[in-house]
Parts: structure tokens; C-alpha cells; sequence
């Protein structure tokens, strides 16, 4: 029979073999897959040919998406249901954007054509190209972006222009010169409706007034961002961007031309990047068959710490193909539900719980003398 001290040792050191056995067993999956609690909602089955890209709208109801079949997509968000199919670019479709009145889609092609799309009947209202638009690009368009308060379309070419068009009446604005190679990303500022951001593979970036047509700052190619996508902050003063050639997510403080931040790890071309709307999380769709996600928070030596990387070989084990490259990333509005869609032809919702499991070391407790008692 054993004493109650006999017990106790016992206990604790079940408890001690407990969370060995838990540490072994978590330790890699930590290191591979990160500390954030995510928990899937739902698989749309978008298209039948690889996604090449994607957008979601302002207020967070409607998804576009494109693909290799040269078809646009609409879907009701967070139910999936199918709305309307686009047709008409002849060619890859290579960027997506929504209005922020979620009243038209503008969509860019390597047909050298820019279209915009009203939402509510799939109708095509305008077309920008060679043809039809005096001034228009000499190569394809890489990047497109609408400003915050719906004056104005953004648009970058393999030409090295930037060049702004008036969206009501289709006119040309602007044309930024000041790239020397092809321009791959554009983003507006969330709240300073006049400033726009231009990324190049010259290895550059560009915050422009597109009112004066003068820069307002420049990150210079020496430091070689070569961004595919850029995305501000929520609050404006950061820029996130991802890029070519496994070169990960960066994160810089625009007007002081600042690195803040590096997200690495990931292999290939970062294709697509949100930032959470509360400022805390960004989320990169990667050509690794992955999603990055980064605490823009907390860094060490300049490194972003990564709490999650979803990757497809979870679903492999079950018997599904691979994902293939991640096309599209953006987090809705209520910042608790991820959108991601796949050169698998679909669409993957999560939700993102925000629960970090940081298991500590290990400490060994010390069961210390018995207390004795004098008589």
C-alpha cells in the first residue's frame, strides 16, 4: 500500500512524462507550422483551371477570381454561393480590384487590355487598350489599384510607366515616369487619397502624388525589394510588400525609407499579401504552396516572427492534390477570417482565431524534504 507522499511523487512525475511526450510530439510541428490556432470553414471549388489571381471587396461580401480559363468569377462571401461568370480577355488575367463602393471590377489581362466590369450585371462598361485609349501603355499592364475614394485607376507596365486614369470618365491623368524596369506592384494609401505606391523590378519603390505627379518618397533599388505586391498598413505609415525570388515579406517605414521588419522562409515568388485590419498580422501567399503569416509586431534583429505557415500537405495526407502556388490572400473585414485561393482552381476560408500556443521550457520540479515534526 502507498503512503500519500508515495502518491505524489508518482503524480508528478506522470505529469513530467506527460509533457515530455507532449514536447516531442509538438516541438516539429511548431517549428514547421508556427503557434497560431487556425480552424478551416469551407472549400469553394472556384474553377476548373489554375486561379491567377484574386480580390476581395471593401465591405468584405463579394470575391472575384480569375484563372488560366481566362474567366472572372463573382462569389457571395462568406457562403461561396456563385453570382456570375465574366467573359472576354483573351489572355491570362493577371491582376483583380474591386471599387470601394463594390460597384465595378477592373481587371488587367496579357490580352494588353484593362477592363472594368459592372458588379450587378457582369457587363463590361469600359475598356482601356491600344485601340480605343489615346496614350495607352506599350507593354502589358503587371499592376492595377483604385483609389480609396474611387477617383482614379492606377495602372503599371512592362513600358516602366505608372499611369493614372480618371474612372468616371476614363481619361488620362497622369503618366509617372521614374522606373527604369517593368512596374510589378501598386498600392493607394488607405487614407491619404492622393498618394499612390509604385514597386519595380528595378528593385525600387516610388510613393507618388498623383495629383502633382511628384514623388513623395523613394525607396531606392540598391536595396533590391523587387516587389510583386505592395500593401500599406491600415494606418498608412507602413508599407508590406512581397516579393520576387524567394526574397520574402518586408516591411518598411515609407517616409524614413526604414526596413522594420523581414518575413522569410518561404520558396518562390510571393504572389499576394494582406495586412490584418487591425495592423497586428500579415498574410503571403507564396509559390512554396503555402501561407505565411507574420506578427508585424513583434521583431527580433529585424526579423518578423512567423506564428503560422498553412501548407498543403495536411490536405496531401488525406488524399488530395496539392494545392500549387497561392494566388491570392486577404483577410475580411472582420479580421478573424482568411481568404486564400490556389492554382488548384480553389478557394479556402479559415477562420484565424488569434490563439498563439507558446508551450514553455520545461521546468523540473523539485519534490524538496517532507516536513517533520518535532515531539
Amino acid at each position: 500500500m502507498t503512503t500519500p507522499r508515495e502518491r505524489l511523487v508518482i503524480l508528478v512525475l506522470l505529469v513530467i512524462a506527460g509533457f515530455i511526450v507532449l514536447w516531442d510530439f509538438a516541438e516539429p510541428y511548431r517549428k514547421n507550422v508556427g503557434n497560431m490556432v487556425i480552424v478551416p470553414i469551407k472549400t469553394i471549388d472556384a474553377h476548373g483551371a489554375p486561379i491567377t489571381t484574386m480580390a476581395v471587396s471593401k465591405d468584405g461580401r463579394l470575391l472575384a477570381t480569375a484563372a488560366q480559363d481566362n474567366t472572372i468569377k463573382l462569389w457571395q462571401l462568406p457562403e461561396g454561393k456563385h453570382l456570375r461568370t465574366l467573359t472576354g480577355h483573351t489572355r491570362t488575367i493577371i491582376r483583380l480590384a474591386f471599387t470601394p463602393d463594390t460597384k465595378h471590377l477592373i481587371s488587367a489581362a496579357a490580352d494588353m487590355t484593362v477592363r472594368m466590369w459592372s458588379v450587378a450585371t457582369g457587363k463590361m462598361e469600359r475598356q482601356w487598350d491600344s485601340d480605343h485609349t489615346p496614350d495607352w501603355h506599350t507593354g502589358w499592364v503587371q499592376a492595377i489599384a483604385v483609389s480609396v475614394n474611387g477617383k482614379w485607376l492606377a495602372t503599371g507596365s512592362r513600358d516602366t510607366t505608372v499611369k493614372v486614369w480618371d474612372l468616371t470618365t476614363g481619361e488620362l491623368k497622369q503618366t509617372l515616369w521614374g522606373h527604369s524596369d517593368a512596374v510589378t506592384a501598386l498600392a493607394f494609401h488607405p487614407q491619404q487619397e492622393n498618394l499612390l505606391a509604385s514597386g519595380s523590378t528595378d528593385g525600387g519603390v516610388i510613393v507618388w502624388d498623383v495629383v502633382t505627379g511628384e514623388p513623395q518618397a523613394k525607396l531606392p533599388s540598391i536595396q533590391a525589394f523587387d516587389p510583386y505586391v505592395l500593401v500599406f498598413t491600415p494606418d498608412g505609415s507602413q508599407l508590406v510588400m512581397g516579393s520576387y525570388g524567394s526574397k520574402g515579406v518586408r516591411v518598411v517605414d515609407w517616409q524614413k525609407g526604414k526596413l522594420l521588419g523581414w518575413g522569410y522562409g518561404m520558396e518562390g515568388t510571393v504572389w499576394a499579401v494582406d495586412v490584418s485590419p487591425n495592423g497586428r498580422y500579415a498574410a503571403a501567399g507564396a509559390g512554396d504552396n503555402a501561407i505565411w503569416i507574420y506578427d508585424l509586431t513583434r521583431t527580433k534583429n529585424q526579423v518578423l516572427e512567423r506564428v503560422r505557415t498553412i501548407r498543403y500537405t495536411v490536405e496531401r495526407q488525406a488524399g488530395t492534390d496539392p494545392w500549387g502556388d497561392v494566388r491570392g490572400v486577404a483577410f475580411l473585414p472582420d479580421g478573424k477570417t482568411l481568404v486564400a485561393a490556389m492554382e488548384d482552381g480553389k478557394v479556402r476560408l479559415w477562420r484565424v482565431t488569434g490563439i498563439i500556443l507558446n508551450l514553455p521550457d520545461i521546468p523540473i520540479p523539485s519534490l524538496g524534504e517532507p516536513h517533520t515534526h518535532a515531539h
